[in-house]
């Protein structure tokens, strides 16, 4: 992850500085700004946590909550997806949410819950109360996870609560399941997979309950539950038609194609206008190692996918091609391909009668260029083996 502040690049102001920087110098920013200097606050947790990689299995945990009453939204990507935020707005609400961290042992998550164990399960805002010292500012971008905006050692801290925790969590947590099962048995109750990610990572799922960085515990939640979700989808019918789905957000251009066949899938991202094209797939058999070009974005895009397939209950083949833009200059996390394909594919789909009647359509809207996708595309050249080429 790289650090980015006034003195270190912002991307807002591009390193004029925090007090010329208009991200910082907003009215919340400032206020809150005002409030952490103080050392103590009571606020409610949106509710949030944060755990840490760097230094494994000795890393640095938080909890976030916001200095300031009265701040909604603070840690809610599908809702800042709707609400169609820009960059600086998201960065604004993630600068005024204060992230107080402990050192936490990965293995021994029980020394960690007398400050984040409450808040983790809980399902609405909790109240806290905190008190921190070293207060560092700055705004942190990765492309795995939400920006993270200032940071304090947590010195004390406590729930002044009861917190809202569902009496089903309650008992998954309770019960000697799998990671797998505990989250598959929360995600077909209802609870999305925002919520999963956060207890992967406090170390409430599994038999050996471990804390899970955030990073890998957000791509394990998209992984653990859209490989059950592949499991069923490949037992139902083929869909017998192309379809074409599209949403554009932030200069992220998504195209998803379904087309008759077997369960496969494949993520083609490619930078504009330099196009330095990146793939992952899978044909019907899944994958067997995690992957390393597309990243946490492949799982993101792949549940988003199968949640659709799902609810329809149809088989397909799926394409995903990702047009990113310069307009996105600084990563948000993955939450934006999540929600970029769940909010297309709930849209109404363009119907074709072929593959390649869609594959026209796509090629004349995606800023990728037509001979980069079919160049690299593994689902492609195996669906048009048995046709030629020239005809687009």
């Amino acid at each position: 992850m790289e650090r980015l502040s006034g003195k270190k690049g912002c991307p807002i102001c591009l390193g004029a500085g925090i007090g010329r920087c208009p991200l910082h110098s907003t009215p919340i920013v400032a206020k809150t700004r005002a409030v952490l200097s103080k050392g103590s606050f009571f606020g409610e947790s949106p509710p949030s946590i944060f755990v840490g990689h760097f230094g494994y299995p000795r890393v640095r945990a938080g909890v976030l909550a916001p200095p300031l009453p009265g701040h909604e939204d603070l840690d809610s990507p599908s809702k800042w997806f709707s609400d169609k935020l820009s960059i600086p707005e998201i960065s604004e609400k993630r600068l005024s949410l204060l992230n107080m961290t402990f050192s936490a042992e990965i293995k021994r998550p029980a020394l960690s819950r007398e400050y984040f164990g409450e808040v983790s399960l809980a399902v609405k805002p909790t109240e806290v109360e905190a008190r921190t010292r070293g207060l560092r500012e700055g705004l942190s971008f990765d492309k795995y996870s939400s920006p993270l905006g200032p940071s304090a050692r947590l010195e004390e801290f406590k729930v002044t609560e009861n917190p809202k925790i569902p009496s089903k969590v309650d008992s998954i947590v309770s019960e000697n399941l799998r990671a797998e099962e505990g989250a598959n048995e929360l995600f077909n109750y209802g609870f999305d997979v925002y919520y999963i990610q956060r207890l992967l990572s406090g170390g409430f799922l599994g038999k050996k309950k471990t804390l899970v960085p955030t990073r890998w515990g957000i791509t394990a939640a998209d992984s653990i539950v859209s490989e059950r979700l592949i499991s069923e989808i490949r037992e139902l019918e083929k869909i017998d038609r192309v379809l074409l789905f599209t949403s554009k957000y932030l200069d992220n251009e998504f195209h998803i194609l379904l087309f008759p066949g077997p369960w496969s899938f494949e993520q083609l991202e490619g930078y504009v206008p330099g196009e330095t094209l990146m793939r992952d797939w899978e044909f019907h058999e899944g994958r067997k190692k995690y992957a390393f070009n597309v990243a946490g974005g492949y799982y993101a895009g792949r549940i988003a996918v199968c949640e659709y397939l799902a609810k329809v209950k149809r088989q397909a083949s799926a394409l995903i091609v990702r047009s990113i833009g310069e307009g996105y200059f600084a990563p948000l996390g993955v939450w934006q391909v999540r929600e970029n394909v769940r909010s297309a594919m709930e849209g109404r789909p363009r119907e074709f009668p072929d593959l390649l009647s869609a594959l026209s359509v796509l090629f004349s809207e995606s800023r990728v260029k037509k001979e980069r996708i079919l160049g690299v595309s593994k689902l492609l050249k195996f669906a048009l083996s048995q046709k030629r080429l020239d005809l687009f």
